[in-house]
């Protein structure tokens, strides 16, 4: 097995998985619903959410949703 760790890169969470639920909370502290019964050693509570890096737009006949970091993949035609 190789693995292969590439630091500095952007997540692909980051530039593919667009969440507009958390763009709104960005910035905001979590719902206390949402930390309920929830136990992480390093996960402060009263940290705030952070929403995507990167603005979003759809593309390609299929209008999938991918980041505006770089030149679109495909041009429609």
């Amino acid at each position: 097995m190789i693995y292969l760790f590439m630091a500095g890169a952007p997540s692909h969470l980051d530039l593919f998985d667009y969440k507009p639920e958390l763009a709104k909370q960005n910035g905001k502290l979590p719902p206390a619903e949402l930390l309920k019964g929830y136990r992480a050693a390093f996960i402060n509570p009263n940290s705030a959410l952070l929403g995507p890096k990167f603005k979003f737009s759809r593309h390609g006949k299929c209008a999938a949703e991918l980041f505006r970091a770089s030149p679109p993949p495909c041009r429609d035609r």
